[in-house]
């Protein structure tokens, strides 16, 4: 069994763009080149033209309300660089130790960054 306890709010779909954050099992690299079963806890971001409209949390439960503002906020994100979209990794403090984020387009194509800070292509 994985041991997660997932909320999904708002609108989520795969065909979605999406970004995630993560803290990953050891919070080690290579760990965090693993899959999602690997996660500890973190937060999916679904997104509709660069704005949150859904959210699922793995195991962050305690941040449920913080998620559904944000979503009723309709956050919009202005840009990404090579580090990730900040507007979203700061949205909520999770506190997390190296987290590992990965943005995925609605074509399922995306880029993972580890706790090194080195890119990684992904499909």
């Amino acid at each position: 069994p994985l041991d997660l306890d997932i909320v999904v709010l708002g609108d989520i779909d795969s065909n979605m763009e999406m970004y995630s954050i993560a803290q990953m099992e050891g919070h080690s690299e290579a760990v965090a080149q693993q899959h999602w079963e690997k996660w500890e806890k973190g937060i999916v971001y679904y997104l509709r033209d660069r704005r949150v409209v859904g959210a699922m949390l793995i195991n962050v439960t305690d941040r449920t309300d913080d998620v559904r503002r944000l979503i009723r906020s309709g956050l919009k994100y202005r840009h990404r660089t090579e580090q990730g979209i900040p507007e979203l990794e700061e949205a909520i403090t999770l506190g997390f130790v190296n987290p590992t984020c990965r943005h995925s387009s609605a074509k399922g194509v995306g880029l993972m960054r580890n706790p090194s800070g080195g890119n990684e292509k992904k499909s």
